[in-house]
């Protein structure tokens, strides 16, 4: 079993996490800033339907209950694979290897969350951006313009106004009408769904094949192992091999090294980010976010699901699925070994002595 130090580490992740998501929960709740509009403005006047083609809830859900199920789907049937074959794994515990493999994606999963969340909860309060259907959300007291100018404009056209011009008494479709940067759809489904892409592409080995003799973008060896496809095998399984099997492989290609992953392998990988374009779009055209609103909201999901995933997981080009070793296991390998040269196993380490 892993030690109580290794258990603590984590457990401090998890509360970290958690943590923060409340906290940028409660900072939703609070009243954003709201900046002065003008009534004459084309890009805040479009129509308030009053409903989203994907609420909040479905979108969250997409972001965050659906990678996590097929994660655990992943785990299991890997699971289930290991007890029906005979052949034996490289991994000394490989069932403690599967489970620490959907922990680490887990917690992956959720940093990305948690830093898109806490990030564009904050930036949406403070910079109080109105929302294209600003206007329609706000009902304006069009008959008292005059006291809740605020601007020196002489036109009309240039006159800005304050919230306190909205008659609507519904306070929180007012508010909300002021949190248009960045979209929160966006980075919510980025952060979950460009994860899931990443984690899909490192799962199913969808590795960027690579040539030998120094090119450009390189992988060093002792980094990633040779890998070919068995089209025979399971879904994202790969054969790796030495340097004999490669130059056997592609004798007739002196650069050859690496093989790329069949392509619906690729599709599959990429069906994550497709979803969460589609999302997007639809903030476009539900006339709640302008095009900026989307995009920043997007990259913000994005740049969250690449630290999450790189975090706790190898980058995809590895192309193995592996996610890094549990701190204490790393914390050994510094130490001298008591073990007559047998390699400690970091899935089963207790205490502060060395198990063999």
């Amino acid at each position: 079993m892993p030690s109580s130090g290794t258990v603590f580490s984590y457990t401090v992740d998890w509360t970290i996490l958690i943590g923060l998501a409340v906290a940028g929960f409660i900072a939703g709740k609070f009243s954003p800033n709201k900046r002065p509009f003008s009534l004459h403005n084309p890009d805040i006047s479009l129509p308030y339907k009053g409903h989203d083609t994907v609420s909040l809830g479905a979108a969250a859900a997409v972001s965050l209950v659906v990678p996590a199920v097929l994660m655990l789907c992943f785990a299991l049937a890997s699971l289930v694979a290991l007890k029906a074959s005979d052949k034996k794994s490289p991994q000394r515990h490989p069932r403690r290897h599967e489970m620490w493999k959907f922990h680490a994606g887990l917690l992956g999963l959720l940093l990305s969350a948690v830093l898109a969340f806490v990030l564009t909860n904050g930036t949406k309060n403070l910079l109080g951006k109105p929302r294209p259907n600003l206007l329609g959300r706000c009902q304006p007291d069009l008959a008292n313009v005059a006291n809740f100018v605020v601007s020196n404009a002489t036109d009309a056209g240039g006159q800005l106004v304050t919230a306190a011009i909205c008659t609507n008494t519904d306070k929180s479709v007012v508010d909300e009408g002021f949190r248009s940067f960045p979209s929160g759809h966006s980075s919510a489904v980025a952060s979950g769904l460009v994860y899931l892409s990443l984690w899909l592409a490192a799962r199913l080995g969808v590795g960027s094949p690579f040539l030998m003799g120094g090119t450009t973008g390189e992988v060093d060896k002792s980094e990633r192992g040779t890998q070919t496809y068995d089209l025979d095998q399971p879904y994202g399984d790969s054969v790796h091999g030495g340097t004999d099997d490669v130059e056997n492989s592609f004798a007739n290609s002196k650069g050859g090294q690496d093989a790329a992953a069949p392509l619906y392998l690729l599709a599959v990988s990429l069906i994550p980010l497709g979803a969460a374009v589609y999302i997007c779009a639809t903030r476009w055209y539900d006339f709640q976010h302008h095009g900026l609103d989307i995009m920043s909201g997007f990259i913000i999901g994005a740049v969250s699901s690449v630290l999450g995933f790189r975090y706790y997981y190898q980058p995809v080009r590895v192309g193995t699925g592996f996610s890094w070793e549990p701190r204490a296991a790393r914390r050994r390998k510094s130490m001298p070994s008591c073990c007559s040269g047998e390699e400690v196993d970091p899935f089963c380490l207790s205490g502060v002595d060395c198990i063999c």
